[in-house]
């Protein structure tokens, strides 16, 4: 078959190139589509790949201006109606169905080398659309293949023809509308093995916070899990709806500078195998800032186009502030207009996106609420195991033999509150002392050496080779070092970082804390491994060749989770019954 293909796309190709009177389209295009949807590997042969490109351009320049092709020889004879030809439509919706196999990996330069000829396909369609006819009593419209010259009645397999090409098309259109959006951002595929991905997300993400509350087990119960769970959709349809109803979709990502806000959002991507974009405030005012609605309205057209991507907006405070606390009439622009397009991306369940920020306070309540965004996550510096692991690992590499670790994360959290209690707050009443209260209020204060240990809250991931090496300076005879409060204090209060000598971020810090929320009623999702017994599989979710526990609740509530199960990795479960 495909000899005989190969054989007759050839010498059609070749009657096509001399405009020869005896060219056939029918026969190239029905041995083109044979040769595109049974041969495999033309993705790697650069030949076949301009035969197949010199092939499409040939048929395509053959189309009249009605938008059919003339036809060529008969496929058969009735003795009573004559000639029977290849019907236009049943031809190309096989031609296009080779284009719209999931996971076939020549479907990428099929579908590339068809775009071109969009408008043309289109013109068939509407050639489709002069030639229906309306049916009698059924109120639908059907089509005739011309088949029976002595009759003209619709025919259901001629109009099933139409609807498969109509089908093929709509998908096709729908693919390439998505691909020219996202060509007008930086995309990134961000191929990687989704094991890796998990990986480094639950490293990056086990940040300081209570139990069962850091970003990694967020971000993998509300976003990557549904997503894993749920993947039952052809990624070749673009009117499909890969985020469920009941699933999350949009969160804010706050805390401090360098907690890895931006990291984790393409570990998100990468986890669930979706594209990956990034978009900054300067892209909103790339235009000036005369031109800044026109840009916003483009961008989010483009990003309404969009589906299976993770999008992350980044560092675009000035977009969302607060209203009460804008004056100028930009800043009120940008955030009055935010609101209803954040709004109808979430309806959309096409994307995935999250804000990053450092200043989670500067929002507007209205842009927090449902509906706009499912979870504001806090993004703390890294877990005291995290840390205390790290540092160990730091001061071995300089020849220091620690004995033992025994800082809590109790002692930490203690000298927080510390910080709190010692740190001054202006004076006033009314409004204005709730609002000095809620602000900067004592942010200036030194930092008092009792609270010293707090610094290592919210020390970052880089800082702890300072710290490693002001250690190393201070246990002159490295042995037996034990790793705790007292050791710790004297090296912290030595650390370089102006920041932390203030009460200032350890203030905002615990505000932070507050504004952490997400909507109960989007699930929670947890990946369970290990032999679970038959009996009790009810209670687990089978889906992706997986068991999933699915609930609604606050992410510290762990007693909730099945008592046969242990917490083995964020968003993971393993049975231990």
């Amino acid at each position: 078959m495909l000899l005989w293909s190969q054989q007759t796309a050839g010498h059609q190709v070749a009657l096509h190139a001399a405009e020869s009177s005896t060219l056939d389209s029918d026969q190239l295009a029905w041995s083109l589509g044979t040769i595109l949807r049974f041969q495999n590997d033309f993705q790697a042969d650069l030949a076949q790949q301009d035969f197949i490109s010199f092939a499409l351009r040939c048929l395509f320049k053959q189309q009249t201006n009605v938008g059919i092709w003339r036809t060529g020889a008969r496929l058969f004879h009735y003795l009573k109606s004559g000639n029977a030809y290849c019907y236009v439509f049943e031809t190309f919706a096989v031609l296009l169905k080779s284009a719209l196999i999931e996971n076939r990996k020549e479907g990428i330069f099929l579908r590339d080398v068809l775009r071109p000829y969009a408008p043309r396909l289109l013109k068939l369609w509407r050639y489709a659309i002069s030639t229906q006819t309306p049916v009698p009593g059924e109120g639908g419209m059907a089509w005739s293949s011309g088949h029976r010259a002595t009759s003209k009645e619709p025919e259901s397999w001629a109009t099933a023809s139409v609807f498969s090409y109509a089908e093929c098309l709509r998908r096709l259109l729908g693919i390439w509308t998505r691909e020219e959006a996202a060509s007008q951002f930086k995309l990134s595929t961000l191929k990687a093995s989704s094991g890796d991905a998990i990986h480094e997300l639950s490293m990056r993400g086990a940040t300081w916070s209570a139990q069962g509350k850091d970003a990694a087990t967020q971000l993998m119960t509300l976003f990557v899990n549904p997503t894993r769970s749920s993947r039952t959709t052809d990624s070749l349809e673009p009117d499909s709806q890969p985020i469920l109803p009941n699933h999350a979709r949009g969160a804010i990502l706050y805390g401090p500078p360098g907690t890895s806000k931006t990291s984790l959002s393409r570990c998100v991507a990468r986890a669930i195998d979706w594209d990956y974009i990034e978009l900054h405030a300067s892209d909103f005012v790339a235009d000036g800032l005369p031109n800044v609605q026109r840009t916003a309205n483009g961008i989010f057209e483009r990003l309404m186009e969009l589906d299976r991507t993770v999008v992350l907006f980044d560092e675009i405070d000035e977009l969302v502030r607060t209203r009460e606390k804008e004056h100028d009439a930009f800043g009120r622009f940008l955030t009055t207009s935010m609101l209803p397009k954040l709004a109808e991306l979430w309806k959309r369940s096409k994307v995935i996106y999250f804000i990053a920020t450092n200043h989670i306070s500067f929002f507007d309540p209205a842009v927090i609420r449902a509906e706009r965004f499912d979870a504001l996550i806090h993004v703390s510096p890294p877990s005291l195991n995290r840390k205390l692991t790290q540092l160990q690992s730091l001061l071995e590499g300089m020849s220091l033999t620690v004995a033992s670790v025994a800082l809590t994360h109790e002692e930490v959290e203690q000298a927080l509150q510390c910080v709190g209690k010692a740190c001054p707050k202006k004076a006033g009443s009314g409004a204005d002392a709730a609002k000095h209260d809620s602000d900067d209020a004592g942010s200036d204060a030194p930092l008092p050496q009792a609270c010293v240990l707090a610094k290592f809250l919210l020390m970052r991931w880089d800082q702890l080779q300072e710290l490693a090496s002001i250690i190393r300076v201070r246990e002159r005879t490295g042995l037996n070092l034990r790793l705790d409060r007292r050791a710790l204090e004297p090296a912290l209060a030595e650390l370089s970082d102006p920041s932390l000598r203030h009460c200032g971020p350890f203030r905002e810090y615990a505000r932070a804390i507050q504004y952490e929320q997400h909507d109960f009623s989007k699930e929670c999702v947890w990946e369970v491994r290990g032999d679970i017994p038959g009996s009790e599989t009810a209670q687990f979710r089978k889906a992706a060749g997986s068991f999933w526990y699915v609930f609604r609740g606050a992410f510290g509530e762990l007693e909730n989770l099945p008592r046969a199960c242990r917490v083995v990795a964020p968003g993971v479960l393993q049975w231990q019954g």
